[in-house]
């Protein structure tokens, strides 16, 4: 383990620090088409309606107990982006699913409206909340960005808000190749004693020969409970979490590189009232190449996250901390689907470790294919269903999606997992666990 992670510090400073640290934009299609008021405001209506019905199948890992899920959901967003002037914009956009922190409203809920003998369905579906509302200043000075956005770091090893956003605000300032952003996150309001923020800073550099950039990111919470991955439970004053990312890509020849580095450190201040503390110690390293040959994008990508050590020091808490979105990042199943090294879902890449290869091709103009073989290890040694061992091998996964475009703007599409379990997820009777998968289809409307 530790000479993969000399060999990616090694890469890391051929390669110089990359990051993006800015918040993400909504896409709208090319073809859109504005309504241009008069002057330069230029006011651009877009939206998207999404529906989708997935299949998946044994994510406890056990055939015989029946666990088989399928259900067909849907989301729909309407957006308008005001472009006041060439420094000046605004731009609202709503969305319709279960809720705040929902992706979806699934179809046949539990609702009902009808009236009569047969007294189901006839119902309206989900509720409208907002995805983004800000506003962009850009004078020549610094430009400022404020009010709720979707937000994310780097290549989402740490930090991922992008699916349903923060309430921020963004200070940034572009001289040549440097660009210097300020970012303070409002988690939770809770009170004068009671909250949970964020303050990031961002130094980068672009060039055409390479990017390279440095991140440091300060989460405080003094809310008074904090849950780290589900693991670390605790009662506490005052939580201190310190996240450096160092990141950096360049081109060589026909590949192109990239490295990814991630240290933590701080505290979770007087445990249960008493005067102990827990100190943060995670890891993560990734580092990844992408070539293009002839009519296929490939691309290759080896990382890294620490987990708990059985031998560690009960005051030190070393598995790398994600605060992500509940959104596939490298593997359908085990990392969007499954209980993960980490002991809970949608945990990134904390405890694991992956080598991914994954191809994608346009088969016609209209038919896209991508394929991806991933090799899972847990690394620090667990036992997720109970087995009689710690095992480090989570097992193999294929990953799948063929993309076609039926029109213009309308996109339909078959993608699924297979998840080939290893010795880490053995069964608390010591019996091989039972592969899991996951098939999802969908089609989207995007205008």
């Amino acid at each position: 383990m530790k000479r993969f992670f000399v060999l990616a510090l090694s890469i890391l400073f051929v390669l110089g620090l990359g990051v993006q640290a800015y918040a993400i934009h909504a896409e709208i299609p090319a073809e859109t088409q504005a309504a241009v008021a008069v002057g330069q405001t230029q006011i651009t209506l877009g939206g998207s309606i999404r529906v989708r019905g997935e299949y998946r199948d044994n994510l406890d890992f056990n055939d015989d107990v029946k666990d088989h899920f399928s259900a067909y959901d849907e989301r729909i967003r309407l957006s308008t982006d005001a472009k006041l002037s060439e420094n000046l914009e605004g731009l609202v956009e709503l969305e319709l699913t279960n809720g705040p922190t929902a992706t979806t409203y699934t179809w046949g809920s539990p609702d009902t409206g009808a009236k009569g003998v047969y007294q189901q369905g006839n119902a309206k579906r989900g509720e409208l909340n907002l995805l983004q509302g800000w506003i962009q200043w850009t004078p020549e000075l610094v430009g400022v960005k404020i009010g709720h956005m979707p937000l994310y770091l780097g290549n989402k090893l740490f930090f991922d808000h992008s699916l349903f956003g923060d309430d921020a605000i963004v200070l940034f300032k572009g001289m040549d190749n440097i660009h210097l952003t300020l970012l303070d996150a409002k988690f939770n309001e809770g009170g004068a004693s009671n909250d949970a923020d964020a303050y990031v800073l961002v130094g980068a550099y672009n060039s055409e020969m390479f990017n390279a950039s440095l991140d440091v990111t300060w989460v405080h919470d003094n809310t008074g409970t904090l849950n780290v991955l589900g693991v670390l439970p605790v009662q506490n004053d005052v939580t201190d979490l310190y996240n450096i990312g160092l990141r950096g890509d360049t081109t060589v020849g026909p590949a192109k590189l990239r490295a990814d580095v991630e240290f933590q450190t701080g505290s979770v201040q007087d445990i249960f009232g008493t005067e102990t503390d827990i100190d943060f110690g995670g890891w993560a390293y990734m580092v990844g190449a992408n070539m293009d040959l002839q009519n296929v994008n490939l691309d290759v990508e080896w990382a890294q996250g620490s987990g708990i050590d059985p031998d560690d020091d009960p005051d030190e808490f070393n598995m790398f901390v994600t605060s992500l979105s509940p959104t596939k990042y490298f593997a359908y199943v085990y990392d969007y689907r499954a209980v993960t090294a980490a002991g809970v879902t949608h945990s990134g890449i904390a405890n694991t470790s992956y080598l991914k290869v994954e191809g994608n091709t346009d088969l016609t103009d209209a038919l896209n294919l991508d394929l991806a073989l991933i090799w899972l290890r847990a690394t620090e040694k667990v036992a997720l269903n109970g087995g009689p061992n710690a095992e480090n091998d989570l097992g193999w996964e294929v990953d799948w999606k063929g993309t076609y475009k039926l029109a213009r703007n309308l996109n339909y599409w078959v993608e699924g997992g297979y998840l080939i379990t290893g010795d880490a997820y053995q069964l608390a009777d010591g019996s091989d666990a039972d592969n899991a998968y996951a098939l999802r289809h969908g089609v989207q409307l995007s205008f």
